[in-house]
């Protein structure tokens, strides 16, 4: 069991220090922080080894300046490649940061002793501006955009099983309809959404994830336990939920109380609060209620005592995924902490 150097019951833990945060804040990429900022003299280390926040797409080329400049060595990036791609914004980060896809094994599970696989290179996506030759480009060594698909065919699937049989009557009507209209399963996507998740609300769509995306998920963590990737910045679309419940794991690999996994959680409101309106609408656009743009501790904690009553415990699940004990504790060292 991970031991946290850090007194979590004290009022003035690192992630309550407001300074600490505003530290590290860029106004273009909005629900930025660090998942565990330093403490030099217990750690070793200057500044954070673990940054989370929304997408980086419309970072402005100073902000992107800055966060290059606190020595950020990669991008993970829970959003498959196709998302990416479509993506808007000017994508600054490209002319350092290569996308790269990381390929999901199929139809298995990952074994502890395996390292993340990348898609061959002559099949994945070239962003037009990472000007790309033999590894280096004008500002020196290109550093990699990691994007790793949470919905994964095995993931919908899943969920489709588990759909009452009458809802699985309509959306196979529905999922005909998309494929004559080609609108690449968006009706689905909306019915699915509107008829079940929104119901069940945001702990489904999470507890789906830990279920069905464990190979998305270990591939996240297992980048985390490479030295060379660090410092990293972990992101999705909001930076709220794939990151969340990625944050959850490595505050819970590293001994934190689930409380204070939940309180950190929840600090995604107040990040997200300068794009609210946008974040509703896009919600909205997807067929999701409003409770999916909020991030509430209560939310989390519930998730944590799904994973504890399923699988025994964090380490227990993360041994299942394929993140065994050695990596755990080359995830505690990397990240300045030790185990007992």
């Amino acid at each position: 069991m991970a031991v946290c150097r850090r007194n979590i019951g004290e009022k003035n833990t690192l992630l309550e220090n407001i300074s600490v945060h505003k530290m590290y804040r860029l106004k273009s990429l909005p629900n930025l922080r660090p998942v565990c900022p330093p403490s030099p003299e217990e750690d070793g280390f200057d500044t954070p080894r673990l940054f989370r926040s929304s997408r980086p797409d419309y970072m402005t080329q100073g902000d992107a300046d800055t966060l290059i400049s606190w020595g950020i060595q990669s991008i993970i990036d829970c959003r498959a490649t196709y998302i990416y791609k479509d993506a808007g914004g000017d994508r600054v980060l490209d002319s350092i940061f290569q996308p790269v896809d990381v390929q999901l094994p199929k139809c298995r599970k990952i074994k502890s002793s395996e390292t993340v696989t990348l898609k061959d290179e002559k099949t994945a996506y070239i962003s037009p501006r990472c000007d790309m030759r033999n590894g280096v480009n004008s500002q020196g060594p290109v550093k990699k955009h990691f994007l790793i698909n949470f919905s994964t065919t095995a993931h919908r699937t899943n969920i489709f099983l588990s759909l009452p049989w009458y809802i699985k009557l309509v959306a196979v009507f529905v999922a005909i309809v998309d494929l004559i209209m080609g609108t690449d399963m968006h009706y689905l996507h909306i019915f699915v959404i509107r008829s079940v998740l929104n119901k069940q609300g945001m702990i489904r769509v999470y507890k789906d994830f830990i279920d069905y995306s464990q190979t998305s998920i270990c591939s996240a963590l297992k980048l985390l336990t490479d030295e060379s990737k660090l410092p990293a910045l972990v992101n999705c679309a909001a930076g709220k939920d794939r990151t969340g419940i990625v944050v959850a794991l490595v505050l819970a690999c590293l001994g934190m109380s689930k409380e204070y996994i939940a309180e950190d959680y929840s600090k995604s409101e107040e990040g997200l609060s300068s794009v609210q309106q946008w974040l509703e609408k896009e919600m909205k656009s997807y067929g999701f209620s409003k409770e999916f743009t909020l991030a509430k501790a209560e939310t989390m904690l519930e998730l944590l005592d799904y994973i504890e009553k399923r699988y025994g415990s964090v380490e227990e699940y993360l041994q299942v995924i394929g993140f065994g004990k050695e990596d755990q504790d080359t995830l505690r060292r990397n990240l300045g902490h030790k185990s007992e």
